[in-house]
């Protein structure tokens, strides 16, 4: 069985006290994890994955326009040329597509339109995805995906996402 690729994606700017410990937590699953490769969300999450020490772990992934310099704790990257999501332009192709459509499953943090861009793009390609973080810092997002307060919950509903039986649907 392949190894899952869950994908975070989250402010640039600014990550919630609990992003490094999600990236442990992902870490001990064995998925690999990936990211924008940016700062904010995308570089706390990728130190706690990289610094768990869980010899298990996968890698770290972080897909970046061809310009941008990664985070220390990249370990695969992938450069694009496509840009970043411009909401004057919101059916232009872009990163947030290559990072939903290489994830097996998505974990949401608190961000502004790019992170609510990869939400929305987690439908429309029925990438399975849950958000993470209190209620009001979702208000814009869809509201038919699944928020959860609390790390182990969203690894939790990741786990059953990912896994499954689709006879039993």
């Amino acid at each position: 069985m392949k190894r899952a690729v869950v994908g975070v994606m989250g402010s640039a700017i600014q990550a919630p006290p609990f992003a490094e410990a999600l990236g442990a937590a992902l870490a001990r699953q064995g998925w690999n994890l990936l990211t924008g490769g940016g700062q904010g969300v995308m570089e706390a999450v990728s130190r706690g994955f990289v610094q768990s020490g869980v010899p298990t772990r996968g890698l770290c992934i972080g897909v970046l326009p061809e310009a941008r310099e990664e985070n220390a704790w990249v370990e695969l990257v992938i450069r694009t040329p496509l840009g970043i999501f411009d909401p004057a332009d919101p059916e232009r192709l872009t990163r947030n597509h290559i990072n939903v459509l290489s994830s097996d499953a998505l974990i949401v943090l608190p961000g502004r339109t790019g992170t609510r861009n990869e939400a929305e793009l987690s439908l429309r390609y029925g990438r399975p995805a849950v958000l993470l973080g209190p209620g009001a810092e979702f208000l814009d997002f869809p509201p038919s995906l699944e928020r959860l307060e609390h790390i182990e919950l969203a690894v939790e509903a990741v786990r059953e996402l990912l896994y499954r039986d689709p006879s039993a649907v």
